[in-house]
């Protein structure tokens, strides 16, 4: 690594108690793998495994989803707590407006058209707020799997193709998503392993053709 980027990086390596074949890159210099990875890989295939998670803390990918997730938690919050409020407000009827005139007319007149405005406002902000929330999700589900496949490519190039690809053929045969269905396969946020052994195969057999 130091050779190929001219940069240093320390890794900070976590176990997660998780059954499945798993990895994560979390922040600037931790990668967590799960145990499940520890009882069925080789030294080697770790190692790529590893290198995979290294390669989304090369490129930022780590901090870019934890910025993501903290930007959009305040409007996730906000437009909760203001559905919170448009559900809790009373309506007021026509009856409780308009049942006699004077000071206690203009009182009603006043709180109703208070309660109105606070469930409009309410309202409003939810609308302009969820295409928001819908920009950044359309966003992570179109770097989702370029990012994926630009790790495997990484951690390919870092000399552990081969390695990656006998390790993502057993996390095929594992089925973790248990995804069944077009929609439900082809929208999971990491793309099916497949696709990915066949890139990172298609990869490799490049890099020897350029070799020879």
């Amino acid at each position: 690594y130091r050779e190929k980027y001219g940069k240093n990086i320390a890794v900070k390596v976590c176990i997660m108690d998780l059954p499945n074949i798993d990895g994560l890159a979390l922040g600037q210099e931790t990668v967590a793998i799960s145990t499940g990875l520890l009882k069925v890989a080789s030294d080697e295939e770790m190692a790529s495994a590893i290198a995979h998670e290294i390669a989304h803390l090369h490129y930022g990918d780590g901090v870019f989803n934890i910025t993501a997730i903290v930007a959009s938690l305040p409007i996730v919050l906000i437009s909760n707590f203001l559905d919170g409020i448009a559900r809790v407000v009373p309506i007021p009827s026509a009856r409780f407006m308009f049942r006699r005139f004077g000071i206690e007319w203009l009182i009603n007149m006043s709180i109703a058209v208070f309660l109105i405005m606070v469930i409009l406002f309410c309202k409003l902000f939810r609308m302009l707020i969820m295409p928001v929330l819908w920009m950044l999700k359309v966003f992570e589900f179109l770097t989702a799997w370029p990012v994926e496949y630009r790790a495997d490519r990484f951690a390919g190039d870092m000399g552990y193709g081969a390695a990656l690809v006998s390790l993502l053929e057993r996390k095929e045969d594992e089925d973790v998503r248990g995804a069944t269905g077009f929609l439900r396969k082809y929208f999971y946020a990491h793309p099916p392993t497949a696709l990915r052994i066949d890139r990172l195969e298609r990869a490799m057999g490049l890099d020897v053709r350029n070799a020879a």
